[in-house]
Protein backbone atom coordinates (compact mmCIF):
# COMPACT_ATOMS: atom_id res chain seq x y z
CA UNK A 1 0.00 0.00 0.00
CA UNK A 2 1.38 3.62 -0.84
CA UNK A 3 2.08 5.94 2.19
CA UNK A 4 -0.45 8.68 1.96
CA UNK A 5 2.27 11.25 2.13
CA UNK A 6 3.64 10.56 -1.11
CA UNK A 7 0.34 10.36 -3.18
CA UNK A 8 -0.08 13.56 -5.12
CA UNK A 9 -2.21 16.18 -4.35
CA UNK A 10 -4.75 15.80 -6.79
CA UNK A 11 -4.96 11.62 -5.76
CA UNK A 12 -5.58 12.60 -2.40
CA UNK A 13 -7.86 15.46 -3.49
CA UNK A 14 -9.76 12.40 -5.28
CA UNK A 15 -10.13 10.27 -2.37
CA UNK A 16 -11.39 12.73 0.14
CA UNK A 17 -13.81 13.75 -2.07
CA UNK A 18 -14.24 9.72 -2.88
CA UNK A 19 -14.72 9.39 1.00
CA UNK A 20 -16.94 12.58 1.90
CA UNK A 21 -14.45 14.80 3.09
CA UNK A 22 -13.82 17.45 0.13
CA UNK A 23 -13.81 20.63 1.84
CA UNK A 24 -12.54 19.11 5.57
CA UNK A 25 -10.65 22.23 7.26
CA UNK A 26 -8.17 20.33 9.48
CA UNK A 27 -7.68 16.55 8.32
CA UNK A 28 -4.51 14.38 9.86
CA UNK A 29 -3.85 11.25 8.72
CA UNK A 30 -0.52 8.66 7.93
CA UNK A 31 -2.67 6.47 5.95
CA UNK A 32 -5.11 6.79 3.08
CA UNK A 33 -7.63 6.93 5.21
CA UNK A 34 -7.71 10.22 7.31
CA UNK A 35 -9.78 11.68 10.13
CA UNK A 36 -11.71 14.93 9.88
CA UNK A 37 -11.08 16.74 12.98
CA UNK A 38 -13.43 19.94 13.10
CA UNK A 39 -14.99 21.38 10.13
CA UNK A 40 -17.54 24.23 11.07
CA UNK A 41 -18.01 25.13 7.31
CA UNK A 42 -20.61 22.64 7.76
CA UNK A 43 -22.54 25.02 10.47
CA UNK A 44 -21.59 22.61 12.96
CA UNK A 45 -20.30 23.92 16.49
CA UNK A 46 -17.97 22.79 19.77
CA UNK A 47 -16.76 23.40 23.10
CA UNK A 48 -13.57 23.13 23.89
CA UNK A 49 -12.34 22.76 27.58
CA UNK A 50 -8.77 22.23 29.37
CA UNK A 51 -9.25 20.64 32.65
CA UNK A 52 -6.79 21.19 35.22
CA UNK A 53 -6.60 18.98 38.14
CA UNK A 54 -5.49 20.01 41.81
CA UNK A 55 -6.88 17.54 44.20
CA UNK A 56 -6.36 14.75 41.28
CA UNK A 57 -3.74 14.06 39.01
CA UNK A 58 -2.67 17.61 36.82
CA UNK A 59 -4.48 16.54 33.59
CA UNK A 60 -7.60 15.27 35.15
CA UNK A 61 -7.35 11.86 33.77
CA UNK A 62 -10.72 9.98 34.74
CA UNK A 63 -12.91 12.85 35.06
CA UNK A 64 -16.22 12.53 33.31
CA UNK A 65 -16.81 14.88 31.21
CA UNK A 66 -20.95 15.53 30.66
CA UNK A 67 -22.77 18.84 28.32
CA UNK A 68 -26.11 19.58 27.16
CA UNK A 69 -27.22 21.31 23.54
CA UNK A 70 -30.26 21.30 22.39
CA UNK A 71 -31.85 19.18 24.60
CA UNK A 72 -29.68 16.43 23.91
CA UNK A 73 -26.96 15.39 26.76
CA UNK A 74 -23.92 13.35 25.95
CA UNK A 75 -21.52 12.06 28.29
CA UNK A 76 -17.32 11.72 27.81
CA UNK A 77 -14.55 9.78 29.98
CA UNK A 78 -10.56 11.73 29.88
CA UNK A 79 -8.66 9.49 28.82
CA UNK A 80 -4.73 9.71 29.07
CA UNK A 81 -4.03 8.58 25.28
CA UNK A 82 -4.83 5.66 22.66
CA UNK A 83 -2.18 3.84 21.60
CA UNK A 84 1.21 2.75 22.39
CA UNK A 85 4.03 5.88 23.43
CA UNK A 86 1.70 7.86 21.57
CA UNK A 87 -0.51 11.28 23.25
CA UNK A 88 -2.19 13.77 21.46
CA UNK A 89 -3.80 16.90 22.59
CA UNK A 90 -4.99 16.99 26.52
CA UNK A 91 -7.84 19.36 25.65
CA UNK A 92 -11.31 17.89 24.63
CA UNK A 93 -13.47 19.11 22.19
CA UNK A 94 -17.26 18.49 23.03
CA UNK A 95 -19.36 18.54 19.56
CA UNK A 96 -22.71 20.22 19.82
CA UNK A 97 -23.71 19.50 15.85
CA UNK A 98 -25.87 22.50 14.66
CA UNK A 99 -26.70 23.84 17.90
CA UNK A 100 -25.82 27.48 18.22
CA UNK A 101 -25.65 27.16 22.18
CA UNK A 102 -24.61 24.79 24.93
CA UNK A 103 -26.62 24.94 27.76
CA UNK A 104 -24.31 23.62 30.34
CA UNK A 105 -21.34 21.61 31.04
CA UNK A 106 -20.12 19.75 33.86
CA UNK A 107 -16.87 18.02 35.44
CA UNK A 108 -16.86 14.83 37.56
CA UNK A 109 -13.32 15.22 38.65
CA UNK A 110 -11.48 11.76 39.74
CA UNK A 111 -10.49 10.53 42.90
CA UNK A 112 -9.60 11.58 45.28
CA UNK A 113 -11.63 14.73 45.28
CA UNK A 114 -14.78 13.36 43.56
CA UNK A 115 -15.83 16.81 42.86
CA UNK A 116 -18.49 17.98 40.30
CA UNK A 117 -18.42 21.19 39.12
CA UNK A 118 -21.19 22.75 36.32
CA UNK A 119 -20.78 25.67 34.29
CA UNK A 120 -23.65 27.59 32.70
CA UNK A 121 -23.60 28.37 28.99
CA UNK A 122 -19.96 28.03 28.32
CA UNK A 123 -19.01 29.85 25.14
CA UNK A 124 -19.01 28.10 22.03
CA UNK A 125 -16.51 27.22 18.94
CA UNK A 126 -13.42 28.26 21.21
CA UNK A 127 -11.05 26.67 24.23
CA UNK A 128 -11.74 27.43 27.76
CA UNK A 129 -9.83 26.18 31.00
CA UNK A 130 -11.50 24.45 34.11
CA UNK A 131 -9.37 23.87 37.02
CA UNK A 132 -11.02 21.87 40.04
CA UNK A 133 -12.30 23.50 42.89
CA UNK A 134 -12.14 26.99 40.78
CA UNK A 135 -14.08 26.48 37.98
CA UNK A 136 -13.60 28.42 34.64
CA UNK A 137 -11.20 30.67 34.51
CA UNK A 138 -10.93 31.35 30.69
Amino acid sequence: MTHWTRLSLSTRRQFLALAGLAGASTVIGASPFPRRLLDAGEGNHWVGVHLQGTACNRDAIGATISWSANGKTRTRFKSNGESYLSSHDTREVLGLGTATAADWSEIKWPPPSGRVERIANPPIDRYITIVEGKGRIG
